[in-house]
């Protein structure tokens, strides 16, 4: 089955505690602490801690996502990304901010920082525009990406809904579709890329951890 797919990319209540989040979303997006941890540590990524879920589950509201399918497919393509949560900075940039790499701006460099590796001052400046309302927020501070929890969270479920929520298939929940709207033009120029496989084979363990009925589909 083909890992990538070859086409010619709710409530809103805020909750505070690990409790009130397993309660506050709907249904069809409900994930508990126990489901979201099980997600992580079954792909041997360490446990994560309160603070991660509870500003997952407070990020979805601004993703788009509407079933549990897609959310699933987010987690997993994140959980790759971000080296199951431990990686919130470009590793090869985050000790001297890979100077000449990106843009340089009053003072800030713009390399990847967050679950999805934010990357660039226009996109630091979008994600901030509709996140809170003002592109200056993340422009002047691009460093909190990678160290607050709700803006590491905010900016990867931005760029989920702006490239991937919208691709083909992936409302379907086709989940080679998500990974061609994330890093297509490298890992689904031919099928069988061993990265793609890799991002499957960690959402066959989400899809489980997160109680879905039906099988993942590959496509």
């Amino acid at each position: 089955a083909p890992l990538c797919n070859f086409f010619p990319p709710p409530d809103d209540g805020y909750c505070m505690d690990a409790t009130s989040c397993s309660a506050s979303k709907s249904d069809d997006l409900k994930i508990s602490q126990e489901e979201f941890n099980f997600a992580v540590t079954s792909n041997d990524y360490p446990q994560p801690q309160d603070a991660q879920y509870i500003a997952f589950i407070n990020g979805i509201p601004k993703s788009g996502i509407t079933s549990k399918r897609e959310l699933a497919m987010f987690l997993s393509q994140i959980l790759h990304e971000s080296m199951g949560l431990t990686a919130l900075s470009e590793l090869a940039c985050a000790n001297n901010g890979c100077p000449g790499w990106y843009d340089w701006w009053n003072g800030h460099q713009f390399f990847g920082r967050g679950y999805i590796q934010l990357t660039w001052k226009a996109n630091y400046a979008k994600a901030s525009e509709y996140l809170y309302g003002d592109a200056n927020v993340l422009l002047n501070d691009p460093e909190s990406v990678a160290t607050n929890q709700d803006r590491a969270w905010d900016v990867s479920f931005w760029y989920w809904k702006a490239n991937v929520h919208d691709a083909p298939g992936v409302q379907d929940g086709q989940f080679g579709s998500s990974t061609k709207a994330i890093n297509g033009a490298i890992e689904c120029s031919a099928p069988g890329n061993p990265a793609a496989r890799a991002r499957y084979n960690i959402y066959q363990k989400v899809f489980s951890a997160f109680g879905i009925s039906g099988s993942p589909d590959p496509a």
